[in-house]
């Protein structure tokens, strides 16, 4: 008899923390289309900056918006073919970046090439799959008139999100810069608790 009741109670334990463990997971304000198709969240992967169901995407980057309306991203960069090449490279990246590359970081190109077309001068907010808040991301932006490279500092960088103006809009690539593992500060002190 006694062990017919540790089973019981065991099995009620376990059951409440299933149970338990199931109604967070499905509170959350990031559980995808709970509400339906109308609901503030519908599609939702991660908050009001994240892409939605209805993102235009070209690859691995999409268009959640921009400040003017009426702009649009495509993949047809034909007439670029030449200057994209320095986007394969890493010592291309370095060119590019110039002074905001930084010696012992690794470098890669986390969305992009697009083209971004429309009226500029524009605030754009890109849904980049491969950028964490946090990260430093770099936007590459081919200005067509000065026919090279310029950098970008987003103004905004979040969990699959970049927002970054524009003065003109032709090609964009998006380059994360991390550093390498083992190259910590050189100062010898911890980088957890700051002491030697």
């Amino acid at each position: 008899m006694v062990k017919l009741w540790k089973k019981a109670v065991s099995f009620a334990l376990v059951m409440g923390l299933v149970l338990s463990m199931g109604m967070v997971s499905s509170a959350s304000p990031n559980a995808g289309s709970v509400g339906g198709k109308n609901s503030p969240n519908a599609g939702s992967v991660g908050g009001k900056n994240s892409p939605s169901a209805d993102t235009v995407k070209v690859g691995a980057v999409g268009l959640l918006g921009s400040s003017n309306g009426s702009i649009s991203i495509n993949a047809s960069l034909a007439k670029y073919s030449t200057v994209l090449k320095a986007l394969n490279t890493e010592a291309g990246l370095k060119k590019i970046l110039g002074n905001y590359y930084k010696e012992g970081t690794a470098l890669e190109v986390v969305g992009g090439p697009i083209n971004v077309e429309g009226v500029a001068p524009v605030t754009v907010e890109f849904a980049v799959e491969k950028v964490a808040k946090g990260d430093t991301i770099y936007v590459l932006h081919y200005d067509s008139e000065k026919k090279d490279w310029e950098v970008i500092i987003p103004n905004a960088v979040g969990d699959q999100y970049v927002s970054a103006t524009f003065g003109s809009l032709s090609p964009v690539a998006f380059v994360k810069a991390a550093r390498l593992s083992g190259e910590g500060n050189n100062d010898g002190k911890s980088p957890k608790t700051g002491e030697f």
